[in-house]
Formats: structure tokens, C-alpha cells, sequence
């Protein structure tokens, strides 16, 4: 079995690493508790390192302020230091205490715990392309976003929590904040960790799973000059893998340095550099799709080659002459690729319904952990990111920040279409005659859909500068109140550059066509599989290993050529933002106004610099690469964003009362769109967004205890809609007529508005110094307007030439002719236009969530603690009914989508508990911790996803797609503390 390495160059064999980690780490913990029995244990277990952040501007949040749970202050609603209280944004904050009971490490872990929020991945769709394209993939309020913000800066950078010393979930509008880098619906704010010039520490953590995970990381920080200088480094070999057999897995490594030089007492000069690398194959979270129980219940019969008919035998399809005909085969019979030529290959028939091809096989077919995907979708990335960060405080009132960031990060993205089907050999005889010894053998297809490659780059520079007027000096006009002003400029600087490459031999074989570009010419590679024994053979071939592998192969000169158009993209912002937050009557009544305008400038791809990379002859449908294109400039843009809000503290030090007080936040956003495109090929319009938030927050018991209930209403418009199974029939039906320009174009997505209206509650408490607690309910409802209209107008506009001949057959998909093609993509937009008016497909009214964590502090248990956490969602929309459509011309009847009988799919409950051990040992000179997570407690079983109906039976579910579920995992990490 391959597995690629990363780009540091570390190679290891990896059973050997998993058994030497995990052997470690449990004989580690052993030989460290019976060891050290003469030292006294410690009275309670610390919490997470955390940085003692040197205050020296309202640009720095004192980050020792934080207890446990408890958030004090943020700098995500104003852009200055304040307090959460004083804020009437919608925001959860979670320190490294939260995430250190939970063993989660990155984005995704933590966004199943706030409220409003999830994560888009393989429950959310019948495909793997949400896990493959990004690390961190949110969803807030029912809307999907990407934008995550590392020190307030937009990143690329997938998060991990080895370098942060806080996540900030922030929800609703925040242009103000981000302008047309920020979302109408959300964001994330990961802070790294900032070197302490107070004290020398030195933290390792190892971690492992029973899935054979191994994650070690160390965070050193070392004082140079004390108050003066010092560095902090931070280090991190992870290799994850998913329980999917036979292997699926992500692994990174990344290096953090960060420096911290205060020369002077109003002087602070920050510094931090990332370097990561990052390698995943993503594995599907459904089961595989069924192409052979046609076959298993027609008898399991057979037919010859050439012999194919599927319009007498329903349980057959075959490879046509206008597939690829290059397939690599692995069988088992050799250690490479075999050549064949699958022209007329018999294959088990797609189990199919009304507008799907794409049914799920029984959960009981084969295990549940078997992805025969193998590694077939993979994502490569790697990239660094710098820094610099100067507070200069010129009087006590007056401070100025100067902030820079530089980032490059580089994509390889690999999709493969097929390869999430098990198929079945139905032919009993090979072109020579003799018989086909893989008769009845159940095989995956791994179709090269396209190679993604990306360059990108970002340049921010910005300056802050800040007031702070306190009328109180004078005694007439302390009625005046208190004020903070903030101004900021930024000018902010995108590049990218994309090809989109498809896998061609070059020298096409005999009886293929002499176009490169022919679908003739496409290498394909078949596994056959063990389903007995979750064996895939040629072991489950990397994606990243195809050419390579192709090129193994007799007459084949495979590359990665470019077709579908490259993209060339250059956008500079520069921004200017106002804010002024105003406290009066004794600081009760607080109010944020924000103004923010951003001077947009765009340059795109100019069409007239694409020319063909093989000038004339067999080359034709490739271009050339994106860096050898220019741009044009597009028209330019100046939207202004307001923000504000008001803050009433109407109770305050009253008994166990701290705080009570209500708020009142509205905004505006705006956000360019340079990832998507529409498919008619037109720029994607600006995602457009307002939200309304009011609440009651209250602070009880000393602070120790933080409430808040949140009623939102939101509004986005231009939202990208991608749909897939509508976009790739229609990709191959333009093929089909000839117009290439609309064939295999990444990341098309039409359009969609939404609103979201819903509440948000949650708490936040210390009970006592050692028992932690947080929960929140939340409920939504997002509704569907305006969706995919685009796509709507193309399918019209060209229907009569995709059906000038119904039953010629469709390039890549084997037997299916035009009409079938066409109608199941009709239906398949049916069921997106089925959603107006409606929540989205599987979106779940309701969230409940709760986390604690108790230390026992004297007795026998002296030094251990206990924690759990629960979340529970309710069931979502898995799709729709059938109604009867009679045409009054013709008198014929079909049958659509029916939003009147919606279908229920399942509640989730993920229960997790953790038990952990804490004392000082060599001598009180080391802190250890160790500590064992067990996530899905009790098992989450696999349930439907997506669900159809037959036109026999319209009111009864079929289900289509079923998430496999999640199985319980064991998490055991050990940490020590110099």
C-alpha cells in the first residue's frame, strides 16, 4: 500500500511508527505513575498553557483573564480590546480549556459543540468533495462559510490548536470588522500564541487513538532578556487516520517560531512564521453506491463481450465505444497494472430509481468501515505564513498597531469520478475468447475527473490607530461619558492561480481516437476488491501515484494535461474603517458604531490569452497553464458596511446578580467572490449580507457564571449553490453537442438567497475552581429563495440540441443515452428547486450541547478528573415524494418532487467522556498529565441521508444515500510540563 510523505521529507514505515507511539505513550504513563510514588501529588490539575499576554495596548487581549471556561474579553467586536459583556455581537469564545477536555485539535473538532454551528462533511452530502477541498469546512446558522481568520487575518492555513491560545466562533454580520473579506453569516478567529517575556516553559504532548493515530507536539517558549525579549517554538507531527479500512488518513507537519522584542515599556514588536505541510485522502462517509445487487438478483448471470443490450437485459450495463478505453487493471494477478481495453465490457447494473443512478448499498452488503475509494480523492497542500505585529502607545490615551501578513499556500486537489460505486465483472469472456477469470468479481473504477492545482497569495498590510476620552477628568462634563475611537486602514492583496488538468495518454492506442482529448484517451484504473476480507487490490492506488502508474502501461505516454479553462485572479482592497464605542450613565448604557468602506479592484482572466498548448492536430481541447495568462481589469467597487449596536446594563452588583443587561447588534457585508462561477461561465456575483441580533445577558455569582439568549434574523444573498449531480450530467451533455468551453469547469455553482431566523442560548460557567461547566440550545430555521434560476435558463435554452439525438450515447457514461441523461438531470434540479421556500436538506431544527469537567482536589481521588459532553440534534429534511405531472399535449405522466411530502431521517447523539490523571513528578520539576477521551460513547449507527421515492410507490421513502456513521474512538494523551 502507498502512502505519499510530506514535504519535510520524513519517511517512516507506518505500522512501525503507530506500534512504537502508542506502545510508548501507554508504557510511558505506566512506568511515570508507578514510578514516582514519592512525590506528593499535585493539589489540582492545570488547565492548558495559556500566554500571559503583556497588555500593552487596547490592540492585546490579556488572555490570563480567562478562567476556565470564561472568555473576559475579545477583540472580534470592535476591533479593540473589550469587554464580552459590553458587546452586542453573538460570539462563543473557547479557551484552551475547553478544547483540552474535549481532546479536539482543530476547527472541525470544536464546531460540533457551539451553537448554531457544524461542520459540512460526509452527513451533509452523498460525496467526499466537502472533506476533500478545505480543512476547516463551517457551517453557521444552516449557512456554509470558509472563512476562517487567523489573527484576524483571512488564511488558507487549515487550523490546529499546537499554536492557539483561543478560538473565537463568531456569528451574524462583521463587515465592519472584515469588509469584503469577511462572510454575511460567520466566521472563526484563531489566535496564535504569542511568546511570554515573563517565563520559560516547555509543554510535550503525545496522542494516540485506537485507530492508530499518532500526534506529538512540543511548545517551547525561552525568555532572551527578561520583560524584554523572548521566542517562543512550537512543533507537530501528526498522522491521523480515519477508521475506514483500508486506509484513509490526513497528516501534516508544521513548524511556529514567534518572537516578542519590547524595547521599551510602550514599544512591542511581535513576530510569528508557519510552516506546514499537509497530506489527506478523503474518504466518503457513505456507503457505496450499488451496481451489483441488478445482477445478484436477476442470478448472477453473464453475457460475452460485445454482447451488451440493456434494453433486454435491465440488470447490465456496459463500457461503450465512447468511454475511456485505457484501463489499468489490478486483479491480484501481477505486482502493476495490466492493460485492457474495455470497449463493450459487461458491468452490473446501476440500482436506480426515478432520477438517481446513485443508490446506496444495504448496510449489511459489506462492512461498514470498507471505503473502496482507497485513496482515490486526495488533497496535497502546503504553505507558510509570517506575521509582524508593532504596538506603540504614544501617550496612555493614544496607541497606533501596525500589522503586516504574507501567505502563500499551494493546492493539489485530486477528484475522482466512479470510484465511490461497487461494480461486478458480468462478463465471461476476455476479446480473445478465452474465459474471464474475474467473472463475478466485484471491482471499483477510478475515473480521473480533474487535477486542481492552485497557487495562492495574500499581502495585507494595515494600520490601527486608537483614542481613548474620558469625560469623567472633568467634573461638568462627566455626562459626556467614556469613548473608544478606532481607526484602521488596510490595503489587502489577492493572487491565484488555478489549472485544472484532466490524466490523457498521449499517444493514443489503437482504435482509440486520434484526439488527446478524447474520451478514448482518459486512463482509468480498476480495482478489483475483496469484500470478505476489505482487500483492495494494487492497494487502493493514491491519486497522487496515477500518472506514474499509467505510464507502466504498454504504448501509454499518460500526463496531466490542462483543459477546462485556468483561472488568473488579482483583487486589491483598500479599506478604511471608523469605529466608536460610547459608555454613559456610569458606564450602563454602551454603544458600538462602526463604518467601513472598501475600494475594490479586480482583475480576471482575459479569454484572449488562453491559447490552445497544442497549436493544431490530435492536441486540441488542452491550453495552456494559468501563470502564462493575463488578466483584464474588471469594474470596480466601493461598498460601505455600517455596524451597530447597544448594550443596556439594566442590573448590576445586586446580590448574585453581576450583571444584567440587553443588547441590540444590526450590520450590513459584503463579500467579493473570486471562487465560484456560474454555469453560463460569468463572474459569480458579490455575496451580500444584514443581520438583526437582540439578547438578554446576564453574569452571575461573582462572574463565575455567563448567560446569554440571542434572537436572530438573518438575510444572505449570492450564496454558491454547488450541485453536482445536475452539473456533471450537464458537463457531459456539452460535451456530447461539442462545447468544450462548458465541459469539466471546477467549482461551478449557482446562486441561492436565504434567510435565517432562530435562538441562541448558551452559558458558560466556573462552579468552582475545579468543575467546569458549558451548554447551549440552539434552533434555526434557513429558507430557500431565489435558487439556482441559472441553471434553470440553461437547461431550457439548451435542451433541443442536447436531444437532437435522444439515444446517442453521453461521453462517460457508458451505455446512458442523451434522453436518460438529460431526464435525470432534470430531476435532480427539480429536487433543488423542490427547497423553495424550504430548509435546506438535512438541516436540524434543534441543537442541545453540554461539556463539563470536574478535578478532585482532596480525598483518595486527589489529583484525577472526570469529564463528559453531550450533543443531541434533531432529524432533517432527507428528501421528498413523488407527484404525479400529467403533459396536457401529449397525455404522458411523470413524476417530480413533491415538497408537500417530506421525508424525516434520524436524531444524532454524540456522547463523549474523558478520565484523566494529573501530579508533579521527577522531584515536583515536571508537570504530567494524562488523560483518556472516549468520543461516540455509545456508537453512531449508520442512517440515511438522502431519500427518493419510485413513481409505484410515491409516498414511501427509498433511501438513496446512508452515512456510514461514527464509531467509538479512544483518545489517550500524555503532557508534560517543564
Amino acid at each position: 500500500m502507498i502512502k505519499h510523505t510530506l514535504g519535510f521529507g520524513l519517511s517512516r514505515p507506518k505500522q512501525t511508527i503507530r506500534s512504537f507511539a502508542a506502545g510508548s505513550s501507554l508504557l510511558l504513563s505506566t512506568l511515570t505513575l508507578i514510578g514516582q510514588t514519592t512525590t506528593a501529588p499535585n493539589s489540582s490539575q492545570p488547565a492548558p498553557a495559556k500566554d500571559e499576554t503583556l497588555v500593552l495596548s487596547p490592540f492585546v487581549v490579556d488572555a490570563s483573564q480567562d478562567s476556565g471556561y470564561r472568555a473576559q474579553n475579545t477583540l472580534s467586536g470592535t476591533r479593540l480590546n473589550s469587554s464580552v459583556a459590553d458587546l452586542g455581537s453573538t460570539m462563543t469564545i473557547l479557551t484552551p480549556e475547553a478544547w483540552g477536555d474535549l481532546g479536539a485539535v482543530n476547527t472541525n473538532d470544536l464546531m460540533l459543540y457551539t451553537p448554531g454551528g457544524d461542520v459540512r462533511n460526509g452527513n451533509y452530502s452523498d460525496s467526499n468533495s466537502g472533506n476533500l477541498f478545505w480543512g476547516d469546512s463551517t457551517v453557521f446558522r444552516g449557512i456554509a462559510t470558509e472563512n476562517i481568520v487567523r489573527n484576524y487575518f483571512r488564511s488558507e492555513i487549515p487550523s490546529d490548536v499546537y499554536n492557539t491560545g483561543r478560538m473565537e466562533f463568531v456569528r451574524g454580520a462583521n463587515a465592519v470588522l472584515f469588509g469584503v473579506a469577511g462572510d454575511p453569516n460567520g466566521l472563526v478567529n484563531r489566535a496564535t500564541q504569542d511568546a511570554n517575556l515573563n517565563k520559560d516553559s516547555y509543554v510535550y504532548t503525545s496522542q494516540v487513538d485506537n485507530f492508530g493515530s499518532v500526534r506529538n507536539s512540543i511548545n517551547s517558549n525561552y525568555v532572551l532578556l527578561k520583560d524584554k525579549l523572548a521566542v517562543r517554538v512550537a512543533l507537530l507531527d501528526a498522522d491521523q487516520n480515519t477508521w475506514l479500512k483500508p486506509i484513509n488518513f490526513q497528516d501534516q507537519q508544521r513548524v511556529y517560531v514567534a518572537a516578542q522584542y519590547q524595547p521599551i515599556k510602550n514599544l512591542s514588536i511581535k513576530v510569528n512564521y508557519e510552516h506546514f505541510d499537509w497530506l489527506r485522502a478523503a474518504g466518503s462517509g457513505t456507503i457505496s453506491f450499488d451496481s451489483v445487487t441488478p445482477w445478484i438478483n436477476a442470478g448472477r448471470p453473464g453475457v460475452a463481450t460485445g454482447a451488451v443490450n440493456t434494453n433486454v437485459t435491465p440488470w447490465l450495463r456496459g463500457y461503450a465505444n465512447n468511454s475511456a478505453r485505457i484501463m489499468g487493471v489490478y486483479d491480484g494477478s501481477s505486482t502493476g497494472p495490466v492493460l485492457q481495453d474495455w470497449n463493450n465490457k459487461a458491468l452490473g447494473a446501476n440500482n436506480a430509481i426515478v432520477g438517481s443512478t446513485n443508490i446506496s448499498l444495504p448496510v449489511p452488503f459489506m462492512d461498514r468501515r470498507f471505503d473502496v475509494n482507497g485513496q482515490a480523492a486526495t488533497q496535497k497542500l502546503g504553505g507558510a505564513d509570517v506575521n509582524v505585529f508593532v504596538d506603540y502607545a504614544l501617550t496612555k490615551d493614544l496607541n497606533f498597531n501596525l500589522a503586516i501578513n504574507d501567505e502563500s499556500v499551494d493546492y493539489d486537489f485530486i477528484s475522482a469520478g466512479g470510484n465511490g460505486r461497487l461494480n461486478v465483472d458480468a462478463t465471461t469472456n476476455l476479446p480473445s475468447g478465452a474465459p474471464n477469470p474475474n467473472f463475478g468479481r466485484y471491482f471499483t473504477i477510478s475515473e480521473p475527473g480533474f487535477r486542481l492545482k492552485q497557487e495562492r497569495f495574500r499581502r495585507d498590510r494595515r494600520f490601527t490607530m486608537s483614542y481613548h476620552l474620558d469625560f469623567a477628568k472633568f467634573d461638568r462634563m462627566r455626562w459626556l461619558g467614556v469613548h473608544d475611537f478606532a481607526g484602521m486602514f488596510e490595503q489587502d492583496v489577492q493572487e491565484q492561480y488555478w489549472d485544472v488538468l484532466n490524466l490523457r495518454n498521449k499517444t493514443p492506442l489503437p482504435g482509440s481516437s486520434p484526439l488527446i482529448g478524447h474520451i478514448n484517451n482518459r486512463v482509468n484504473f480498476v480495482n478489483y476488491v475483496d469484500i470478505a476480507n476489505n482487500t483492495i487490490y494494487g492497494g487502493g492506488l493514491s491519486s497522487l501515484d496515477w500518472e506514474a502508474e499509467a505510464n507502466k502501461l504498454p504504448g501509454v505516454s499518460a500526463a496531466w494535461l490542462p483543459s477546462g479553462g485556468p483561472s488568473n485572479i488579482k483583487t486589491v482592497l483598500n479599506s478604511q474603517l471608523y469605529v466608536v464605542q460610547s459608555r454613559f450613565w456610569d458606564k450602563r448604557l454602551v454603544t458600538t458604531v462602526g463604518w467601513r468602506q472598501d475600494a475594490i479592484n479586480a482583475q480576471s482572466l482575459d479569454p484572449t490569452s488562453i491559447v490552445p498548448l497544442y497549436p493544431t492536430g490530435a492536441g486540441a481541447g488542452f491550453n495552456n497553464y494559468a501563470r502564462t495568462t493575463k488578466r483584464k481589469q474588471d469594474p470596480s467597487a466601493t461598498p460601505t458596511n455600517w455596524s451597530k449596536s447597544a448594550v443596556f446594563h439594566v442590573v448590576r452588583n445586586k446580590g448574585i446578580v453581576d450583571d444584567l443587561s440587553l443588547s441590540w447588534s444590526t450590520s450590513t457585508s459584503f463579500a467579493v467572490s473570486n471562487f465560484n462561477v456560474m454555469p453560463d461561465r460569468s463572474d459569480f456575483p458579490a455575496k451580500t449580507g444584514s443581520t438583526k441580533d437582540i439578547g438578554l445577558k446576564a453574569e452571575l455569582f461573582n462572574r463565575r457564571v455567563g448567560l446569554s439568549l440571542i434572537k436572530f434574523d438573518a438575510a444572505v444573498e449570492n450564496l454558491g449553490l454547488q450541485i453536482s449531480a445536475v452539473t456533471t450530467r450537464m458537463s457531459d451533455l456539452f460535451e456530447l453537442i461539442g462545447k468544450t468551453e462548458y465541459v469539466n469547469v471546477p467549482q461551478v455553482a449557482d446562486r441561492q438567497d436565504k434567510t435565517s431566523k432562530g435562538y441562541e442560548f448558551q452559558f458558560t460557567t466556573n462552579i468552582t475552581p475545579n468543575w467546569r461547566l458549558m451548554g447551549s440550545v440552539s434552533t434555526y430555521e434557513t429558507l430557500n429563495q431565489n435558487t439556482a434560476l441559472t441553471t434553470g435558463q440553461i437547461i431550457d435554452k439548451y435542451k433541443s440540441q442536447w436531444l437532437a439525438n435522444p439515444n446517442a450515447l453521453v461521453p462517460n457514461r457508458g451505455t446512458e443515452t442523451a434522453q436518460r441523461t438529460f431526464d435525470d438531470m432534470v430531476f435532480q434540479y427539480q429536487i433543488v428547486r423542490a427547497q423553495e421556500g424550504q430548509r435546506s436538506l438535512l438541516e436540524r431544527k434543534y441543537k442541545y450541547v453540554g461539556i463539563t469537567n470536574y478535578t478532585f482536589t482532596e480525598g483518595p481521588l486527589k489529583g484525577f478528573s472526570v469529564g463528559g459532553n453531550v450533543v443531541w440534534q434533531s432529524a432533517g429534511t432527507t428528501g421528498y415524494g413523488l407527484k404525479p405531472v400529467v403533459n396536457a399535449t401529449t397525455g404522458a405522466t411523470t413524476y417530480v418532487p413533491d415538497a408537500a411530502n417530506q421525508f424525516k431521517g434520524s436524531t444524532l447523539m454524540n456522547v463523549g467522556v474523558s478520565a484523566g490523571y494529573g501530579r508533579k513528578i521527577f522531584r515536583d520539576r515536571v508537570r504530567w498529565d494524562v488523560q483518556l477521551n472516549v468520543r461516540n460513547l455509545i456508537g453512531v449507527d449508520p442512517y440515511v441521508i438522502r431519500t427518493s421515492a419510485a413513481s409505484t410507490a410515491p409516498t414511501v421513502a427509498i433511501p438513496l444515500s446512508i452515512y456510514r456513521g461514527d464509531p467509538t474512538t479512544y483518545i489517550l494523551t500524555n503532557t508534560f510540563k517543564f
